[in-house]
């Protein structure tokens, strides 16, 4: 018999319950290495840095600027970053981003 709560779930999320080191907290790119572990982003020992990357830019307009990046804004970001990443990469992550539950389209 199924509860009447499972027809409410959307999706699941991975969570991992991960120790916040003193040597984590040093640098930015380590705290979004981090938060990308914890929330299931990437894998442990992930290599591709693209997904952090895009992050990162999300984090700054978010915390930062206190505002909704749009697709412009990121690559801008990037760009001060001396990253390059094409459309088809970044509308990649986004969409990952978004079936994960992570972030939401503007509305």
């Amino acid at each position: 018999m199924e509860l009447p709560e499972a027809k409410l779930i959307r999706s699941e999320v991975l969570l991992r319950d991960m120790q916040l080191t003193d040597d984590v907290k040093l640098a930015r790119k380590s705290l979004v290495r981090w938060l990308a572990l914890s929330l299931g982003l990437i894998t442990p020992r992930e290599s591709r840095q693209s997904v952090l990357q895009l992050l990162e830019a999300l984090l700054y307009y978010h915390l930062k600027e206190r505002r909704e990046p749009n697709y412009q804004d990121i690559q801008d970001f990037l760009k001060t970053q001396n990253v390059e990443m094409n459309e088809k990469t970044v509308r990649y992550h986004l969409t990952q981003l978004k079936k994960a539950g992570v972030i939401e389209d503007a509305r």
